[in-house]
């Protein structure tokens, strides 16, 4: 039987992920016996570096060339070799600025960067999360700008909802060049303009050769949207 897709796109926590962070055994099968038979698979998270927590290791994806996209976008890694296809990230005068803001109510902003995860306040509920299920080690330093002599690909923040909602208000009123959404309750994702999951994934229909009619997406959550929105066939 032919089927009506050649690419897979996937995200993880709430979508691919069961509740104890893992991938059943039906799904893994179910990717491994597509990507057998030449459907390429695709794995597309917030987090800041998915393609190294072994979960490509299940799925093979080294093996059959998959890829992953992280950080929502900015970032998209060949498994086999490690590549870096896409990066695209938020200027350093840019982050600056946001940082600042933030500090102003009671949350806690993490940036990522190669394998350290430095986080404004850890004592915020879930503000080490990202950087574990990442197996980043976790430096707390209240004044996120000190650090901040490089581009990051993204600026998470956590805390209260009606906290970050009120937050984001403030960010999409002072930064026309940043685009900002909700990936869980308690998290906040700032990115740069016009990168996201949905966008990503045309880039590399159009590197590929991919008809985009022909991708089938998955997702749970707003960071989800446009990637849903963008691929042939979304699934919610």
């Amino acid at each position: 039987m032919e089927l009506a897709f050649d690419v897979v796109i996937t995200d993880l926590d709430g979508t691919l992920l069961n509740s104890g962070k893992t991938i059943s055994k039906r799904n893994s099968d179910v990717l491994l016996h597509l990507q057998t038979i030449g459907v390429k698979v695709i794995i597309a998270s917030g987090r800041p570096r998915p393609e190294l927590d072994g979960r490509q290791e299940l799925l093979e994806l080294e093996k059959y060339d998959g890829l992953v996209l992280s950080y929502n976008g900015a970032r998209v890694v060949q498994v086999s070799d490690q590549k870096v296809v896409y990066n695209h990230s938020i200027s350093i005068e840019t982050a600056k600025k946001v940082v600042q803001i933030t500090r102003q109510f009671p949350v806690s902003t993490v940036i990522a960067h190669n394998n350290y995860s430095y986080v404004s306040d850890t004592t915020i509920h879930r503000s080490k999360e990202e950087a574990f299920v990442s197996d980043q080690e976790v430096v707390h330093e209240p004044y996120l700008e000190k650090i901040l002599d490089f581009e990051p690909s993204k600026l998470l923040v956590t805390g209260k909802n009606e906290d970050l909602v009120e937050l984001s208000l403030v960010l999409k009123e002072s930064f026309d060049n940043l685009d900002i959404m909700f990936s869980d309750a308690v998290f906040l994702e700032i990115m740069e303009k016009g990168v996201s999951k949905g966008s990503t994934l045309l880039t590399l229909c159009h590197d590929f050769g991919w008809d985009i009619k022909r991708v089938i997406a998955f997702g749970d959550n707003e960071n989800d949207i446009d990637l849903l929105k963008t691929a042939g066939h979304g699934v919610a």
